[in-house]
């Protein structure tokens, strides 16, 4: 990825990470702020646009293996990342794909 692409996806994590804390609440596991991490991730290699990867749960926690097995949670995690996609895309209009 080129240094704009990284700046743009380090932003659409962000609007996607602020997303989840928003809609999902701070009692499930995953929509708590850790923070975004940079990694090398293959899938990800020869991307030219902003590209990310989501963690929405974790099965291996018991309470939260539950809610991902429940239609109304994945509904409201599809709408809460779509949401911050369109936020995002809003965004990166007003600044012509640039961060200010």
């Amino acid at each position: 990825l080129s240094y704009e692409y990284i700046r743009e996806s380090i932003q659409m994590a962000s609007f996607i990470q602020d997303g989840y804390v928003k809609d999902l609440g701070s009692s499930v596991t995953s929509s708590r702020n850790r923070g975004i991490k940079k990694a090398r991730f293959f899938v990800l290699e020869e991307t030219f646009m902003p590209a990310i990867l989501t963690e929405i749960g974790f099965i291996t926690h018991r309470e939260e293996e539950k809610l991902l097995r429940r239609e109304e949670h994945q509904k409201k995690i599809a709408e809460s990342l779509a949401d911050s996609v369109v936020e995002f895309i809003s965004w990166y209009e007003a600044n012509n794909g640039f961060i200010q």
